[in-house]
């Protein structure tokens, strides 16, 4: 198994949660096409708003950053409008937002993202992090009187005991838009193309004796695995 490395033609960019209550954490998630672990989310603590906003801006001098995300909810949409001002790219992701998904019936913005997050998570590269394995599997959903998903609310989270999900959030933010996208399949895997996390060869002949050959999924060496294989 050979590590992800970046392709040229994926844009980073930024996925941004920030923290309403004490107990959250304000999150930058960095990705870069199918590589989410080069670049490791930064999380912050009691963080003010002017810092974290610095935070990110260093960020961005240093690296070449396509687009950011920010959860513009409550006090993200004052960070929304400050790097704006400061010449960034910025996606303001309204939670409540109607979904933009006409395939899926998703009852708002968040649970349209968390269902495309979880759709490209198979073929994401992932960092060996606890705690982002447990948030992406915290919260639960249900249908609404539309038979839309809905996504459990955070503090509906922290009433059963379970933490935010603000990595995951940050994480999920970076699929708002078509910016975002990930390439297909056909794009990614093939001969010589080194975004492929696995040995598997799409291009090569299958066995006439046997069915065809699934392609494997990857796992970082001590990262438990998110779901359970078919």
């Amino acid at each position: 198994m050979q590590r992800p490395v970046e392709a040229n033609h994926d844009p980073l960019v930024l996925g941004i949660d920030v923290a309403r209550f004490g107990d959250d954490m304000s999150v930058i998630y960095p990705r870069k096409g199918l590589d989410c672990r080069t670049h490791l989310p930064m999380k912050f603590r009691n963080i003010p708003l002017d810092r974290l906003e610095d935070r990110i801006m260093e960020f961005c001098a240093a690296n070449r950053v396509g687009m950011v995300f920010v959860d513009g909810t409550g006090l993200g949409g004052g960070l929304v409008d400050h790097l704006r001002r400061r010449g960034l790219l910025v996606h303001d992701v309204q939670f409540a937002a109607k979904s933009d998904q006409r395939s899926e019936r998703y009852a708002n913005k968040r649970a349209e993202i968390w269902g495309i997050m979880k759709e490209k998570l198979q073929y994401l590269s992932l960092p060996a992090d606890g705690e982002l394995r447990e948030q992406l599997l915290g919260p639960e959903f249900t249908l609404n009187s539309r038979d839309e998903i809905l996504l459990e609310p955070k503090d509906s989270m922290k009433r059963r005991g379970v933490a935010s999900p603000d990595i995951a959030d940050a994480l999920a933010c970076t699929f708002a838009s078509e910016h975002a996208t990930l390439p297909t399949p056909v794009s990614w895997g093939g001969r010589g193309d080194h975004l492929v996390v696995s040995e598997y060869d799409p291009f090569a002949p299958e066995s006439v004796d046997g069915p065809p050959r699934m392609p494997p999924r990857y796992y970082e060496p001590g990262w438990a695995r998110l779901r359970e294989d078919d």
